[in-house]
């Protein structure tokens, strides 16, 4: 923690700030995911799935609730219809027939008519099915949530390191032109040469080509922030350059979302078939009509007369056989039920691989972090008694390249270190279930 303090203090008074730090107030990492949260149309559109299946919910439920119809009939007879009645009603032989027309040519009829099911397990299968596709909606936008988090902070955590690889190269300059101008006043006492000051001019324009490369791309991964986050290109985002290298404690270890919702699926479909099987169980219901028929002709005698009509009945409808059609559906469910359940314990297991294996990751990248970053501190301590007995001549100019490029070099691997630390801490936390928000 001390060299952690060390190495800040040093990149402090060697760097005012990232150019961009200057222009806009610096973001946590929190701050930019909970703005990708809300601005993020992929996690929206997820989002709508979840409402829909709350409305699939509700036209399951409707589906036990009482249902009524009106209807309004009126039909003009060019020919009434006929009928057969036999011979005998007029008088005729037996066996015989003689045809009649019934009716007027005028019908009207006005009716409503209603529906109860008082026994229906399908429909009472589908609400629970629909139940469970509420749930799978939600796992399935934590999902989207949870695969936000991981680009965001991925793109924070980049943005971070370049920011401190620009502090280290700043600071590298700013050295540069300490020992350039201590070359130059011992190349005015001729206790130097003019090849001594150019390697160093050399190392200078080398520096600042790197943070040219850096700071470009800076902006782009910035760019990509400014993207998640739903920041105008136009406006000014910064990142906190300072970074934590110790892990974050974890609660508690939560289920990864992949077997979360393996075992949704499980139960989503166990409820399809039971809707399945709900085929081979009878349904009861009640229904009535009440209404008016009127009846007339034009002409002489016309006449349009209305006579109410109404009765209410019970059916049962009971499936006695379909040809094995709900068996075989059936079938397919268990065999889709035994492969989801196969998938559940393969992502259980190899979670558990992953699992100890990002553990391991973390604990060495954290101690490699540590002592890169203690090389840091310790370089720098040693350039800057180098650079103090080159100005007394005690020290060669060689003697000072060579604790530049030491620098440099433990400047590299503590960023290198941090880059693999990132890396295994967001590993980490997505197989112990914590990568959420």
């Amino acid at each position: 923690m001390k060299n952690h303090i060390v190495i800040s203090l040093v990149l402090f008074s060697v760097a005012v700030a990232v150019n961009l730090s200057a222009q806009a107030p610096a973001l946590t990492l929190d701050q930019c995911v909970e703005m990708a949260l809300g601005h993020n149309l992929n996690l929206k559109a997820t989002q709508q799935d979840a409402i829909l299946a709350q409305h699939k919910i509700a036209e399951a439920k409707a589906n036990l609730l009482p249902k009524f119809n009106g209807t309004v009939d009126y039909k003009l007879y060019g020919d009434l219809p006929t009928q057969l009645l036999p011979a005998t009603v007029f008088g005729g032989l037996p066996d015989t027939y003689k045809a009649a027309e019934f009716g007027v040519p005028h019908n009207i009829g006005a009716n409503v008519q209603g529906s109860l099911p008082l026994y229906n397990r399908a429909a009472r299968s589908a609400i629970a099915a629909a139940d469970n596709g509420v749930e799978m909606a939600e796992l399935q936008a934590q999902k989207v949530r949870e695969e936000i988090i991981w680009e965001v902070s991925s793109t924070y955590y980049n943005a971070q390191i370049l920011a401190n690889q620009q502090l280290f190269l700043q600071g590298n300059i700013v050295n540069l032109n300490k020992s350039i101008d201590a070359v130059q006043l011992l190349l005015q006492q001729q206790l130097a040469s003019g090849i001594d000051l150019d390697r160093l001019k050399v190392q200078k324009t080398s520096a600042e080509t790197r943070l040219s490369t850096v700071t470009t791309q800076f902006a782009s991964v910035i760019n990509a922030l400014k993207f998640y986050t739903g920041t105008p290109q136009s406006d000014s985002l910064s990142v906190v350059t300072e970074t934590a290298t110790t892990p974050a404690v974890l609660a508690v270890e939560r289920t990864p979302l992949d077997v979360s919702l393996t075992e949704q699926q499980i139960r989503l479909l166990e409820s399809e078939k039971q809707v399945v099987r709900s085929a081979m169980y009878p349904s009861v219901g009640v229904y009535g009509l009440y209404g008016y028929t009127g009846y007339g002709k034009t002409g002489s005698n016309s006449f349009l007369d209305f006579y109410p009509i109404s009765f209410v009945g019970m059916q049962a409808n009971v499936p006695i056989f379909n040809g094995t059609l709900t068996k075989k559906r059936m079938e397919q469910k268990d065999v889709e039920i035994i492969k989801t359940n196969f998938r559940k314990e393969f992502l259980l297991e190899k979670n558990t691989l992953e699992k100890a294996n990002a553990q391991l990751q973390l604990e060495t990248a954290r101690q490699n972090l540590e002592t890169f970053e203690a090389n840091v501190a310790l370089a720098q301590g040693i350039f800057d008694k180098t650079q103090l007995l080159l100005s007394e001549g005690l020290a060669t100019v060689t003697d000072l390249v060579l604790t530049d490029n030491t620098v440099r070099e433990a400047q590299q691997d503590y960023i290198a270190a941090l880059v693999q630390f990132r890396k295994a801490e967001l590993e980490y936390k997505r197989t112990t279930g914590n990568l959420r928000f």
